[in-house]
């Protein structure tokens, strides 16, 4: 800071109204925070939270130092975890993570008129008070007052521990969820997941992840529905989860399988206003997948782009756009396609438009500047110049799919075919839920 800075904070400090209220212990700090701290800014679930369960406890525990300590320290750990998470920049809102903890490890109930999950401050704290009516004693087999206290603070503690763990060990399928940005259903699951595997670079719970961006991908992106279809489905399976991965797995697959078919997926795919009918995130990630696959499975192999890739958006050299192969407004060229394609000019450049265009076969990546150094030109002129010398595979492929050196109409539906051939490899088959452990 600056010294200008640091006189103003000071100034600032000093000409603050402080109220002072003397306490004499613990208990009664508890108290006080509970009862008064309601003007100022709004306080978070997370420490509504605390405060409840330091109040409960200082009321109806005899001798409650020992409880209060426990969710002192626990919630010490909770938020060191929550600033480690908003140093890495991930968006994180502790309220949801608080959230997620209550669907995965509370017995919460929903029926047609309502979710509890949705009202979990609510339903927490109604749990709360009715132990704390038994006076810390244990009737009809429901848990004591601090012995629930102790169980919920330290799913609590772990699952801020689980979030923050998935995140900075970057897991390439954990990765691919968050990319498609449609993660709040399946993070309950997540987290759980994640703290029951005990395999070796948890193998388990990145099946589950890759099941998880298999829905993401066919349910809410393909198909485009809802980012909550299903959602209660996926806060029961979490609720319930108790390390059986197989029997998730199964669920997962039956969920993915009862929106639409593996057949209804790939005919979507085949849609003639691909380009147009999805986003512009949503078509990168399919060929940004589509480029990995082609850098894992054809020679030479090489180094798979990050996910970092597929987010950057300051380098114009570097950020991801779609390019259509014979460009949009090359109506010239379009002929010379249905023309060299058929050998009679029966086609039409509006039918082109309509049927081929803004197909997958006639699109693949690029980098924003390179798509827009290439304009309206002809398809041979950008294959020698830009697209065989290009760092992209999806690019140096698509001189394989020419005809006599010509990007005709059966280029693009032979490279549509190996892309819906890759699709259904890579969204279709579950063969790779035989690993779990």
């Amino acid at each position: 800071c600056s010294d200008e800075q640091i006189e103003e904070l000071l100034d600032r400090v000093c000409s603050t109204n402080v109220l002072i209220y003397l306490i004499q212990d613990s208990i009664e700090a508890a108290m006080i925070f509970e009862t008064t701290n309601d003007r100022g800014k709004s306080l978070t679930n997370l420490e509504k939270t605390k405060s409840f369960l330091m109040y409960k406890a200082s009321l109806c525990i005899d001798e409650p130092e020992q409880i209060l300590g426990k969710i002192q320290s626990r919630f010490s750990e909770i938020y060191r975890d929550f600033e480690s998470m908003t140093s890495l920049n991930i968006g994180v809102d502790e309220n949801s993570v608080l959230q997620y903890n209550y669907i995965a490890y509370e017995k919460w109930k929903t029926d047609s008129s309502i979710k509890e999950y949705t009202r979990y401050m609510e339903y927490f704290k109604k749990t709360v008070e009715e132990l704390a009516r038994n006076g810390n004693e244990s009737k009809e087999g429901k848990p004591t007052l601090s012995e629930y206290i102790e169980d919920y603070t330290y799913n609590v503690q772990q699952s801020f521990s689980a979030y923050k763990s998935m995140y900075e060990g970057r897991y390439s399928e954990f990765m691919d969820i968050i990319a498609l940005d449609r993660t709040a259903s399946f993070m309950p699951l997540l987290i759980k997941c994640y703290r029951y595997d005990t395999t070796e670079n948890k193998s388990n719970f990145r099946i589950i992840c890759r099941l998880c961006e298999i829905f993401s991908f066919r349910v809410y992106v393909i198909f485009d529905k809802m980012a909550n279809k299903l959602q209660s489905k996926w806060y029961s399976l979490a609720r319930d989860f108790n390390g059986n991965f197989k029997n998730a797995s199964n669920e997962i697959i039956a969920m993915i399988k009862d929106v639409e078919s593996d057949d209804a997926f790939i005919q979507a795919l085949k849609a003639t206003d691909f380009c147009t009918k999805y986003s512009s995130p949503e078509k990168n990630y399919f060929y940004w997948k589509y480029e990995n696959y082609l850098r894992s499975n054809e020679q030479p192999v090489a180094t798979p782009m990050t996910h970092e890739d597929l987010r950057q958006k300051e380098n114009k050299k570097l950020v991801m756009t779609i390019e259509h192969i014979v460009a949009q407004s090359n109506s010239g060229e379009k002929s010379k396609v249905i023309t060299d394609a058929l050998q009679i000019d029966v086609g039409s450049v509006e039918v082109f438009d309509e049927q081929y265009l803004n197909s997958i076969g006639n699109l693949t990546l690029d980098p924003q500047s390179a798509n827009s150094s290439k304009g309206k030109k002809d398809v041979d002129e950008k294959n020698s110049k830009y697209f065989a010398k290009a760092p992209y595979k999806c690019q140096n492929e698509l001189e394989e799919f020419m005809v006599d050196d010509v990007w005709t109409l059966e280029s693009i539906t032979m490279r549509r075919d190996k892309l819906l051939k890759f699709a259904k490899e890579l969204w279709c088959n579950f063969d790779f839920v035989k690993k779990l452990q």
